[in-house]
């Protein structure tokens, strides 16, 4: 929309989701053409996370949603250019615009739920014995993001449904250049069936809870597995187990980390009182932070990866085939073709 701006921290964050775009991109080529052959099977475990994350960057950049508390009601204002286009050719009028919110918000919660994917798979696989073709991932993808799936599709349709009775009570947003939707709070608005369905909703989070107890047992038992198989693998085994895990862990252990802190910040805002609004928004800030950090540390944890990465960026193998050499070298060494091109260039080729 003409004259609408975007704030600092808007602007920062926008940055951020094109590089998690970009590299999620470049570490999917990674991932197809440098994985170890005793890791193959795992690809589908990487393939996973690069999707979720690029998909949520990508959502992130293109919709946008900002939370604020009006009248203690937790509303969201788009701020991406999707929802400002879309309001400004009056294709969603009223609350309708509230159905984007499924897209924002079901890859910022499967960002979370997919960390307890990696430690599942590598359990079934390793304990268990089970080869996982392509629907039996996908039926353990169906487990854990359910509730993601669900809880964004429950938040989109009911406060599209509301919209009406809830503005009322909240009011329009004063910005022009932003449309605000108020989310269903049963506290204000209690009318059947939507009081029950926020409900219900809200119960689908629960299974969420019993997850890391799960990812517990998983790292237990294969850590035991590990140690049982020490002696009795050669040393490059071991060597490619562990990286394996490590991987792994990375792409577990990374989303908890940037969001687990955030998140019991928020809950002891809304329990005990505080700045709820600004707790909600460092949590989503820091899912948006996975998007990028997950692919940059997984591809650490691999030593193919790595070489690759740093013969890449150092430049001192970069191998081109000679139309290439003779029109990106010396752009290369002026310094106006920068590593992340190089490194693209190199990935398409192979």
């Amino acid at each position: 929309m003409p004259g609408c701006r975007i704030s600092p921290m808007e602007t920062v964050f926008r940055i951020v989701s094109v590089l998690a775009v970009v590299v999620n991109a470049l570490f999917v080529l990674l991932i197809k053409s440098k994985t170890p052959k005793m890791m193959i099977s795992y690809r589908k475990v990487l393939y996973g996370s690069c999707a979720i994350d690029g998909l949520a960057a990508l959502s992130h950049l293109l919709i946008g949603i900002r939370p604020i508390f009006v009248k203690d009601v937790l509303s969201f204002d788009f701020t991406g250019p999707i929802p400002r286009l879309i309001d400004y050719m009056g294709w969603l009028p009223d609350g309708k615009i509230g159905y984007i919110l499924f897209f924002e918000t079901v890859f910022m919660n499967s960002i979370v739920c997919y960390c307890f994917v990696p430690y599942t798979y590598r359990y079934f696989h390793m304990i268990r014995g089970t080869s996982f073709t392509i629907p039996k991932f996908l039926l353990l993808l169906l487990v854990y993001l359910s509730p993601a799936v669900v809880v964004a599709t429950s938040l989109a349709g009911l406060s599209a449904q509301v919209y009406e009775k809830m503005t009322e009570f909240t009011g329009v947003a004063e910005d022009v250049c932003v449309r605000r939707v108020p989310m269903m709070d049963p506290r204000f608005y209690n009318e059947e069936p939507y009081a029950t369905l926020a409900i219900l909703a809200n119960q689908f989070v629960h299974p969420v809870v019993v997850f890391p107890f799960l990812l517990v047992y998983f790292v237990v038992r294969i850590f035991r597995k590990l140690n049982e198989d020490v002696h009795r693998t050669s040393s490059a085994g071991i060597r490619i187990q562990k990286q394996i895990t490590m991987t792994l862990t990375a792409q577990s252990v990374v989303p908890l980390l940037l969001v687990a802190i955030p998140f019991f910040n928020s809950c002891n805002k809304f329990a005990y009182g505080g700045d709820k609004e600004g707790a909600i928004r460092i949590t989503m800030n820091s899912v948006c932070l996975v998007a990028l950090v997950n692919p940059i540390v997984a591809s650490l944890m691999v030593q193919s990866y790595r070489r690759t990465i740093m013969s890449t960026v150092t430049l001192d193998h970069l191998q081109l085939d000679t139309s290439l050499t003779s029109t990106t070298q010396p752009a290369v060494s002026a310094g106006m073709v920068s590593p992340v091109v190089a490194m693209s260039v190199k990935f398409f080729k192979i």
